[in-house]
């Protein structure tokens, strides 16, 4: 599996991807405010003025600087190698040899994220993004796989804006019988994006409410003393909608179909895999923030 995938996404990054998608534009000067917020800004006479809180849209992308062959130059992002998110926007076309893409193994996962396969990982440090209320996921993938020509298809998520999960924390023993919280998971729906060409699949997916979020669990707003902010996201291989899962060798995870790989794919202008805060566009299928099993 792993090298027929990294075979497939070297032999076909380069020359046969065209995608509908339209190129990523660099973040936007687009900011809104929030009238129902406010924060004391200091004045030059020392006193201070409460203002309404703005939400600016900042966009980071994935990159493809810890591909193999080093400097940006190589094609694939190894299994236990992060993608790196940053606010630099992929350098050109994969028409001019831009792009990589992951070694999609779906046969491990993990809770904390980081901490191995689950089964791609994106980090991104010091975002400069300020106050956050939306966080946007677009991501992109070699394919479509068997199954996924337009369908409604889920994938597991899970986020962290600060080390603050976005869905909440689930609690749990570790093997020496601690106490530890990892991020929960949320299982998301969407529909997936094929390309015209049929080359690639995409993702749009926004958790929204999250400034509401932050403020009620944790007393604190995004943005609040900084304006820079860590993203981390874990998310597995897209599965067809509502699938029959069946429980598979070695680890006894359910597998649902397709159970082909999904190599994620990024780093140029057709494939723009990244995060955008505070997103002023089609924001796609929308998630809350929050745990929904302590709603219920």
């Amino acid at each position: 599996m792993r090298i027929r995938t990294a075979i497939a996404v070297a032999a076909l990054l380069p020359a046969s991807l065209a995608f509908a998608v339209q190129p990523a534009e660099e973040g936007a000067d687009t900011c809104r405010t929030d009238d129902t917020r406010t924060v004391a800004v200091e004045q030059e006479d020392g006193t201070t003025v409460d203002v309404p809180v703005e939400y600016c849209e900042s966009v980071a992308w994935a990159q493809c600087d810890n591909a193999v062959d080093g400097d940006g130059a190589g094609k694939l992002i190894l299994p236990l190698d992060g993608v790196v998110l940053a606010q630099v926007p992929p350098p050109g076309s994969f028409t001019e040899g831009h792009g990589c893409g992951t070694v999609d193994e779906p046969v491990f996962g993990n809770t904390v994220l980081g901490a191995g396969l689950y089964h791609y990982y994106l980090d991104g440090f010091l975002l400069d993004a300020g106050n956050v209320d939306t966080l946007t996921f677009e991501v992109h993938f070699l394919g479509p796989n068997v199954g996924y020509s337009g369908q409604e298809v889920a994938t597991n998520l899970r986020m962290t804006i600060d080390g603050v999960s976005l869905f909440g924390f689930d609690e749990g023993l570790n093997v020496q019988g601690e106490p530890f919280q990892a991020p929960k998971e949320r299982t998301v729906s969407t529909t997936a994006i094929v390309s015209d060409t049929g080359a690639s699949s995409s993702l749009l997916i926004t958790v929204t409410g999250i400034a509401d979020f932050m403020a009620e669990n944790f007393a604190a707003e995004p943005g609040g003393g900084s304006a820079f902010r860590q993203v981390q996201i874990g998310m597995n291989f897209p599965t067809i909608a509502d699938a029959p899962c069946v429980a598979t060798p070695t680890n006894g995870t359910d597998r649902c179909p397709p159970f082909g790989g999904s190599p994620m794919v990024m780093g140029a202008d057709e494939i723009p895999t990244g995060v955008t805060l505070n997103r002023a566009g089609d924001l796609g299928t929308e998630t809350p923030a929050g745990d929904l099993d302590e709603d219920a």
